[in-house]
């Protein structure tokens, strides 16, 4: 594993939404963003890593 130089950051999005941008991400940010609950889902420009959707403002924060 080698650790990326470019950070990464948790943000919510416009829509509500709480998203992981930057990368690439290794594997240890991966399990550790997966530990968290945050799903990786396919997408045309690599994995959209986000939490899932409803969980309610208070508890994702």
């Amino acid at each position: 594993m080698t650790p990326s130089s470019e950070p990464i950051g948790i943000t919510r999005g416009t829509g509500g939404q709480v998203e992981v941008d930057g990368g690439p991400i290794d594997s240890f940010a991966a399990a550790v963003l997966r530990r968290a609950g945050f799903l990786f889902e396919p997408s045309l420009r690599g994995p959209w890593v986000r939490l899932p959707f409803g969980m309610g403002e208070e508890w994702e924060n």
